[in-house]
């Protein structure tokens, strides 16, 4: 058994602050699962995508480049293979990674 802890990375498409309970804005919906999560866990409240297309934008959070670097513009673009990922990197620290749902980029 490891010593290092679990790690559940949460990240949703099209999902918006005003689509869950604990945000900054009124709403009617109840989300207690993802309460419990964010108040166990870290919650970026100051993130910003690094372009307004999925992929893109994707492509960018999981290669920590910006995409005039990682060269993907446009849904199911492509980037080089070369690329190191955070799936790389926790890889290399031991974990086992897996990834389901709509992951929507080139480096998956």
């Amino acid at each position: 058994m490891s010593d290092q802890p679990n790690v559940l990375w949460v990240m949703p498409d099209q999902h918006n602050a005003k689509c869950t309970s604990w945000g900054r804005f009124p709403t009617d919906v109840y989300t207690p699962n993802l309460e419990r999560l964010t108040d166990t866990g870290t919650r970026f409240e100051r993130a910003f995508a690094q372009s307004p297309i999925c992929t893109p934008s994707r492509t960018s959070f999981l290669t920590g480049q910006y995409p005039q670097n990682h060269g993907c513009y446009a849904n199911g673009g492509t980037a080089p293979d070369h690329l190191s990922t955070v799936f790389d990197a926790v890889t290399q620290l031991g974990y086992r990674t897996g990834a389901f749902g709509k992951i929507h980029t080139p480096t998956g």
